[in-house]
């Protein structure tokens, strides 16, 4: 009975008895402007009217949360009363007005005049060309100029309903010419009709598997909302708000509901015009990934990492709003790392956040010991209003200066680092140092911590026995041969665990729950909730004690046939009603008594489904039931989660660099990481808009969440073998907000980068603009990537510090490029400096070349002229990458003005020497039969490659001209695609 004296109640922020006014101010700001879809299909009404009509139709959805519906469509009729002059409206109430201001704050931004026919389109338009446009043209806004750029670009999106993501399924191909950037056009009036048709389609969908899951009383007020929030944020997100009174739609739909919502929420609690902004930032994260002692598990251990991290943001994130007593709607953004909050100007919301984020640490310490940590900042109250990026009111006031202040502070708060982590840390470090506990090392990360912070694996207690063998979900520790493991990661190692087809994520929010798993899995108690492993699934559950949250990972054993979505869900039904909800909540409460009987309790219960927005919500025939344990309530949210994910066994590093299954032979693993370019410049462009900030924010996290893992179904074309899935052979690690990290085989790995690349080109588009009777395209948004190539039995620490340092060099060498370790020029160089494009970058390349010679070491003709020359295609291929360095060493000279040795003279001789060195192995061959195959390749290359055939008489003529770059360009790149022909040969993949 000690968990019943020490029980505390926890309800969620909102439920049937919360205050009727936060719903209602909710659900108006997510639901006001929901009938601009409807009236896209053809209706006459005004949006607002058709807002009311479809929440009248579903009122029962309402009802059922304790929402007065009639005082729900009176806020949505009369949000526009001022333009409309409804007398019903006016004299507006309080939360009228605070929805009206809510909805200005949110959408500030639209240009143009106030008369309909000034719009240039009716797609959502990238917010990305305030950013072009501020860069070229500076300070002057011209209407005219805006309409000329946008009008010819490539920069716009159609509006998609979501469920096309799961009709297409696994068609990669279909799926890539549905989600692109596309000309700014207006699409044909009938077209868009059709589209919007079928997105108000899924909305009636989704209210009326709403309406059944309330029916059932499976919600309450606020699980409804965040799960209304969720499906929103993706179903509209290329669906423009306004096409009628602007003449640039560059706010998507979702973005301007779920701001409008979280605005108003803010202003009415706390009674002002004014709102602050809040940020959460994740620190520590690359460290922790890379501390790894081990080789072995090595692979397991750091997926488990990324899934980990990605819930403690999730977590803590959350719990500062059950701190802060606000709803999840305050939650406006969360991304991999770091999380913003629009949150109420009152008199305790500094306090509370401060102490909130102190509690975050002092438990991420207890699991982390200080490797990671959570800092936060708070804006000063601000009036949310717009400021053009050409404007000098930019960074001066409302939502651009509040972003500059909370990303300053949150910096300087990283360097306190702890600082705020509570006293009781210190004091029971201090106890335990004077009983004389020896400091002991986790056998996975060799972090030194006192013994009784280790958890002891193979101890045995009273009845003979280990917690190996209490909790079998840690077998593959007794392989691996672990004794002492630290909280972190034996975490990492439960998450590790189960990521192969990982389903599901059960999010239980519940204090005592969670620190008595925590208990049970650390060794501290024995093992009563801990759920045994069902027949079809894996399961893991991974307590975060301290934040009050426990997730439990849910995974389709390898094997088990899947047919349709409905046996994945019918699996999680029973899962969840006879291990989590019996075996776990049931279990724990079940020993009240009258007595000890406390005021009725309700545990919210998420189901976040993996990758899948379209299917958060289970299909029909798959009943839930309500469930009430003694005094205990148990109610659901539904939301989609994006999180690391494989199709594959594989909790080795050599099991993804298997060649064949049928062989004991081991190829490469290629280590990716990519990171899009100056998005922190591109944030301060947008950041005068909340409404542009967010939807570029969701357009980043939708290309790296949800495309970075379709590309996973590509096919990959191998010269020698037979063709494989990416996904056979590759593991996302972390896909989200601006990065991905991802390891593979080499093959494999070559094939995700140049489809994440080209994709990216294509989703994100071009402006194309004339200037000076030429047409020039630039890309609106690049990335920069690093790719280490190495043996599986490589320390995986090392192979993560070198994929750093890959991208790392492709940034500093100019950005929009790719450094790959085996490909790389320089080893010879003597100084490398910071190109800013007046040198070519050395070690690193463009994507252009990169991509081309993926496809071009694939060609059968080049592979069998190199795999019969293979010691004339060595020579040629030293011979050009020694041609390459010193036109290196030659330009940076030049720059730089060096006196040093080797003098600018003596370097041009050894550039001259080389290229008659290579002239003379060329004219050998060039009149045999085997020179007529390497011209005729040659010039094919050149044509792909779009540079100088790598010929002696073209290298000649460069060098008596001093085109170095073209001679440079051509070498390296010619150089580049030899070696890695060669690779393949070698590997035979």
């Amino acid at each position: 009975m000690d968990k019943i004296k020490d029980y505390k109640r926890s309800d969620p922020v909102m439920n049937d008895a919360s205050s009727a006014s936060d719903k209602l101010v909710i659900l108006a700001g997510l639901l006001h402007d929901i009938g601009k879809i409807i009236r896209r299909t053809g209706s006459p009404k005004r949006h607002e009217q058709l807002s009311a009509e479809l929440i009248k139709q579903y009122s029962e959805v309402f009802e059922k949360i304790g929402v007065n519906v009639d005082k729900l469509i009176h806020l949505i009729i009369c949000h526009h009363y001022q333009r409309t002059h409804e007398p019903r409206c006016e004299p507006p109430d309080e939360l009228l007005q605070y929805l009206i201001k809510a909805d200005h704050a949110s959408a500030p931004e639209r240009l143009g005049s106030k008369k309909p026919g000034g719009i240039i389109t009716n797609k959502l338009v990238s917010p990305l060309w305030v950013k072009y446009y501020y860069e070229k043209y500076g300070g002057k806004y011209s209407e005219d100029e805006v309409r000329r750029i946008v009008s010819k670009s490539r920069i716009c999106y159609e509006p998609i309903p979501l469920t096309s993501i799961s009709r297409y399924g696994k068609s990669v191909d279909i799926i890539r010419k549905v989600y692109k950037a596309t000309h700014c056009s207006a699409v044909n009036e009938e077209q868009l009709k059709i589209r919007y048709r079928e997105i108000v389609k899924d909305i009636r969908e989704f209210l009326e598997r709403i309406s059944e899951l309330l029916s059932k009383d499976l919600l309450d007020s606020e699980t409804f909302i965040d799960t209304l929030t969720n499906y929103l944020r993706y179903a509209l997100l290329l669906v423009p708000d306004d096409i009628y009174w602007t003449i640039l739609p560059d706010t998507s739909l979702s973005s301007h509901l779920i701001l409008t919502a979280a605005i108003a929420y803010a202003t009415y609690k706390g009674k002002t015009n004014k709102i602050r902004l809040g940020l959460l930032d994740l620190s520590g994260i690359q460290a922790f990934i890379s501390s790894l002692g081990k080789t072995k598990g090595a692979l397991r251990q750091i997926r488990g990492r990324s899934i980990l991290l990605q819930l403690i943001m999730r977590a803590s994130a959350r719990y500062l709003l059950d701190k802060l007593g606000l709803s999840s709607i305050s939650l406006v953004l969360l991304r991999g790392d770091n999380a913003l909050f629009i949150l109420p100007d009152r008199e305790d919301t500094v306090n509370k956040f401060h102490k909130a984020i102190a509690e975050i640490n002092t438990s991420l310490y207890e699991i982390f010991h200080g490797n990671i940590y959570v800092s936060g900042a708070l804006s000063e109250p601000f009036k949310p209003e717009y400021t053009m990026p050409w404007s000098p009111d930019h960074g001066t006031k409302g939502f651009s200066k509040a972003l500059l202040e909370i990303n300053e502070r949150t910096g300087l708060d990283k360097y306190r680092k702890l600082g705020k982590i509570s006293k009781y840390i210190v004091q029971k470090q201090n106890a335990v140092l004077n009983n004389q506990s020896i400091p002991e090392q986790c056998d996975i990360c060799r972090i030194t911590a006192l013994n009784n912070e280790l958890i002891h694996l193979r101890n045995i207690d009273a009845n003979n026995n280990s917690l190996l063998k209490k909790l079998p979900f840690l077998k593959n520790l007794k392989q691996d041969e672990i004794e002492r493991i630290c909280p972190a990661c034996l975490l990492s190692h439960l998450a590790g665990s189960t990521a192969e087809n990982l389903e599901f994520v059960v999010e239980i929010e519940d204090q005592e729950i969670t620190e008595e798993l925590y208990r049970e899995i650390t060794g501290k108690t024995e093992p009563k909730l801990l759920p045994s492993q069902p027949k079809d699934i894996k399961l893991a559950p991974l307590p975060l004690p301290g934040l009050h949250r426990t997730y439990i990972l849910l995974s389709i054993k390898p094997g088990k046939p899947i047919n349709n979505p409905c046996e994945v869900w019918e699996i999680l039904r029973n899962t969840l009603v006879e291990i989590i909800i019996k075996g776990i909540i049931y279990e724990y409460y079940s020993d009240f008594s009258s007595k000890d009987k406390q005021p009725r309790k309700r545990i919210n219960v998420n189901i976040l489904r993996v990758n899948d927005p379209p299917s958060m919500l289970p299909p029909k025939g798959i009943y839930f039931e309500k469930i009430k344990i003694a005094d205990i309530e148990v109610t659901y949210g539904f939301a989609n989660i994006f999180i690391n994910f494989t199709s594959k066994v594989t909790n080795e590093l050599d099991d993804l660099g298997k060649v064949s299954e049928d062989l004991d032979r081991y190829t490469y693993i290629s280590w990716i990481k990519t990171d899009i370019d100056h998005m922190g410049l591109t944030g301060l462009y947008l950041s005068g808009s909340i409404g542009r900030y967010m939807t570029m924010s969701e357009l980043v996290n939708f290309y790296t969440n949800m495309i970075g893992y379709r590309i996973l179904n590509y096919r990959v074309i191998h010269p020698r073998t037979t063709p494989t899935n990416i996904s056979d052979y590759a593991i996302v690690v972390f896909s989200g907000g601006d990065d991905t990290f991802i390891i593979s085989r080499y093959a494999e790995g070559l094939s995700y980068l140049k489809h994440y690349r080209s994709w990216f080109r294509d989703f994100f588009g071009e402006i194309i603009d004339k200037k000076n009777d030429k047409e020039e395209k630039e890309e609106l948004l690049t990335l920069s990537a690093g790719y280490f190539i190495s043996e599986a039995d490589y320390p995986a620490y090392l192979s993560y510090r070198k994929v750093i340092e890959k991208l790392e060099t492709a940034k500093n060498e100019g950005r929009n490029l790719v450094d790959i370790s085996f490909l790389e020029i320089g080893k010879n160089v003597f100084e490398l400096i910071k190109s800013k494009q007046q040198i070519p970058p050395l070690k690193s390349m463009s994507w252009y070349i990169f991509e081309n010679i993926v496809d071009l070491s694939i060609d059968k003709e080049i592979i069998e002229w190199i795999k019969n020359n293979r010691v004339l295609s060595f020579k040629i291929m030293i011979m050009l990458k020694n041609i390459a360095e010193t036109i290196y060493m030659i330009l940076v000279n030049q720059k730089t003005n060096k006196t040093a040795q080797p003098s600018i003279e003596n370097l041009y001789k050894r550039l001259a020497e080389n290229i008659i060195a290579y002239s003379y192995i060329y004219a050998k061959i060039i009149n045999t039969s085997r020179g007529k195959t390497i011209k005729k390749i040659m010039n094919k290359v050149s044509e792909r490659l779009a540079c100088t055939p790598a010929s002696p008489k073209e290298y000649i003529d460069l060098f008596n001209k001093n085109d170095l770059k073209e001679l440079f360009k051509s070498a390296s790149a010619f150089y580049r695609l030899l070696h890695l022909v060669q690779l393949r040969i070698k590997e035979n993949i």
